[in-house]
């Protein structure tokens, strides 16, 4: 007994250590220091800081010294960077500089404010949060030229040649693009010069280069223009999207923010779209934000990606994460208006909001259980709440249709388990152009579709905002009922699609 009692006392002994282990070791989390909101944690005994740029959308390298001379890490838009470095209870100033992108010239930026002061732990890793850059004032002035005629150009100040940014040599030949960096001030003195001797007429304006712009010049082979003057600001920055994705824009709407793009004004029955090419490497959820400001219930903006459209219009705002596979998929962006009126701006603007990588998913159809059955929904419709499926229009980018028109979209709702007749009550509820769009719904052997694209034998037809229930008496054993949205050759209004509720099993 005594060598029993030994053992157990052995044991709580250890139980006990490992216990006051993992509360020693937990102890540091959640603790502040100086630059607000520091956490640590225990690293195996090494003095570290973690550099954490998440959320923030600008790349960023740091630095020990406030002359930028020593750097400590380079760290990317939304990523992270640990480093070892020696305590400091009292606190270590680390220096940041931001990479901002317009226009595809990339150049730094930091100001009195761009720095974060920490206190660093001795065997711990110290996070440092990188500070968010929310205002900032720009000087630079930058000329950028698109050479797209057979003849080189050089860029001359008086007779000095001058070099292009990260280029080799002054000469900029077919097809290439300089960005030269300048002083503000008079644009007189400066000349373009084609082949290195023949000087090209400058245009009128600008008669001066104002500080924190970007002018950007086109050649044609015969005459230079200015294409456009862009204000070098944080709105009109574009960070580089994550690694392995390239976005490529198309279609000319004007672009008015950080990945943001505003269609034109268009007149009275047309229509203006923009695409957005994304390449990735691995599969990818894209957030695509789409508002309207326009004559609401008449003109709309519309944001579709093979099987899936959403339409804004007045004063709405929307916003869907995308599924895009590996390779090049297209979402495209419609602006249309009616025959008459306008309101707001008149136009729509689509944001991309967040690209992540995709994660797997559960692909298994819903299933919803009651008593006295099963429920499974099967069909390309979102679940858009609790019993609630919605139509996800399938639009035909491949043959002469438009692809915004398409023919039909069905979900069907499969009964099974049921050992005795039931009671479903659902209901159809429609957001479409009235008298044109239609939903459907009947039991599946009921439900025709003739070759002329005409729907019989239906229980349920809605249109326009149109809402209506009926309840379904099914025999046991397995049943189905289907539901379908039909549109015609042309036209959408509301959201342009029918959503189902189940009410009531019984």
């Amino acid at each position: 007994m005594g060598m029993k009692k030994l053992l157990g006392a052995m044991i709580f002994a250890a139980v006990l250590g490992c216990f006051t282990a993992c509360d020693t070791g937990g102890g540091g989390s959640g603790k502040g220091g100086l630059g607000g909101g520091v956490e640590e944690e225990i690293d195996g005994g090494k003095t570290r800081v973690n550099f954490d740029n998440t959320g923030k959308v600008f790349p960023v390298s740091v630095y020990s010294d406030s002359l930028r001379t020593v750097k400590l890490a380079d760290i990317a838009a939304g990523g992270t960077k640990r480093i070892e470095t020696l305590p400091s209870m009292t606190g270590t100033a680390f220096y940041m500089t931001y990479t901002v992108t317009v226009e595809g010239i990339s150049f730094p930026y930091y100001d009195g404010n761009s720095f974060v002061m920490a206190r660093v732990d001795e065997g711990r890793t110290t996070r440092v949060p990188v500070p968010a850059l929310e205002r900032a004032a720009f000087t630079q002035v930058y000329v950028k030229v698109l050479n797209n005629g057979d003849s080189s150009l050089t860029f001359r100040k008086g007779s000095s040649e001058l070099m292009p940014e990260g280029a080799a040599s002054t000469i900029v030949m077919n097809g290439e693009t300089a960005v030269y960096r300048l002083e503000a001030g008079a644009a007189a003195g400066y000349a373009f010069m084609k082949n290195g001797s023949s000087p090209l007429s400058f245009p009128d304006e600008p008669s001066a280069f104002e500080a924190g712009h970007i002018y950007t010049f086109t050649f044609n082979g015969a005459a230079l223009a200015l294409a456009k003057t862009t204000p070098i600001t944080l709105e009109a920055a574009a960070p580089p999207p994550p690694p392995g994705v390239t976005l490529a824009w198309s279609g000319g709407w004007r672009r008015t923010g950080e990945y943001t793009y505003t269609s034109n004004p268009i007149e009275d029955g047309q229509s203006t779209i923009e695409t957005l090419t994304i390449r990735t490497g691995v599969p990818r959820k894209v957030t695509i934000e789409l508002s309207a400001s326009s004559e609401s219930g008449h003109d709309f903006g519309y944001a579709a990606l093979s099987n899936y459209q959403m339409s804004v219009s007045g004063a709405a705002r929307k916003t869907y994460t995308y599924t895009v596979p590996t390779g090049m998929s297209q979402i495209q962006f419609r602006y249309s208006k009616d025959e008459s009126g306008a309101a707001g701006s008149d136009s729509v603007t689509v944001k991309v909001l967040n690209i992540t990588v995709r994660e797997e998913e559960d692909r298994s159809p819903p299933i919803m259980y009651y008593e006295h059955a099963a429920l499974i929904f099967h069909g390309a419709w979102l679940q858009t709440g609790p019993n609630i499926f919605t139509s996800q229009p399938i639009l035909d980018d491949t043959g002469g249709r438009s692809l915004f028109d398409i023919t039909h979209t069905v979900g069907t709702l499969e009964i099974t388990n049921a050992f005795h007749p039931i009671q479903i009550t659902v209901e159809l509820s429609a957001s479409s152009e009235s008298g044109c769009d239609f939903g459907y719904a009947s039991l599946l052997n009921e439900l025709i579709i003739l070759n002329d694209g005409t729907v019989t034998e239906f229980t349920i037809q809605v249109s326009g905002t149109e809402r209506k229930t009926h309840t379904y008496t099914v025999p046991a054993g397995r049943n189905v009922i289907r539901f379908l949205y039909k549109k015609d050759g042309r036209g959408a209004h509301g959201d342009d699609n029918v959503t189902l509720k189940i009410l009531s099993v019984q």
